[in-house]
């Protein structure tokens, strides 16, 4: 996942979609393609980069056009799904990891904000698996810890005793917290899940219709 994270079609399409989360249409389109596409040379994927281009598509004088951003998005997919099934597999993931990365950075200092992350406490002792996108702050006495799933299937039920083992020790420590999951489904299916695996009131859920209140400060 490392590697899937520094890759260029990973960090393009990532940034291209923190540039544009606000345009209409663009990340729940690419989410789609994202979730249904899992291998290279899939039947559909062509006629949906071609709905893509035109949904984006503004009129010019030449007639409908994609700008440049969106040309750019459609050759880095396509790009994507040319590679091995197993760096499209991790690399699909990665988007979505990067892209929250990118939403939840900005309001963290250097070094505060990490992808792939595993906390300790203060003895050294691990509080929890590796988790997607973390963030700790020591002068905010704030975490947040986020795991990223292409699905709201794919969140596991270690994943939410981890989330929910950290909000604890987080909150035993004086610190605030806010942990959950983000998919590329709706918020809803992503909250039913997490409420059929665990109990923890502490576990929130984020999918596209509310992807951008991770823009914001949670606390």
């Amino acid at each position: 996942m490392q590697r899937a994270l520094i890759h260029r079609h990973v960090r393009t399409i990532a940034h291209i979609l923190f540039q544009y989360l606000e345009q209409p249409g663009l990340l729940r389109t690419v989410a789609s393609i994202l979730q249904t596409y899992e291998r290279r040379a899939q039947a559909g994927l062509e006629s949906d980069l071609e709905y893509l281009r035109v949904n984006q598509s503004r009129p010019g004088d030449a007639g409908l056009a994609p700008p440049s951003h969106i040309v750019e998005l459609i050759q880095t997919l396509r790009n994507l799904y040319q590679q091995r099934h197993e760096d499209i597999r991790y690399q699909r993931g990665a988007i979505l990891e990067m892209l929250i990365y990118h939403l939840v950075g900005p309001r963290y200092k250097a070094n505060e904000c990490h992808s792939n992350h595993r906390f300790v406490d203060n003895h050294g002792r691990g509080v929890t698996d590796q988790v997607d996108v973390a963030a700790l702050s020591q002068n905010k006495r704030q975490v947040e810890g986020y795991e990223c799933k292409l699905k709201a299937d794919g969140i596991e039920s270690s994943d939410c005793t981890s989330l929910a083992g950290l909000a604890d020790v987080a909150q035993e420590e004086g610190y605030r917290t806010n942990v959950g999951f983000v998919t590329f489904d709706d918020e809803k299916p992503t909250k039913r899940k997490i409420a059929y695996l665990h109990s923890s009131s502490m576990l929130q859920a984020y999918g596209l219709d509310n992807l951008g209140l991770l823009r914001n400060d949670p606390f």
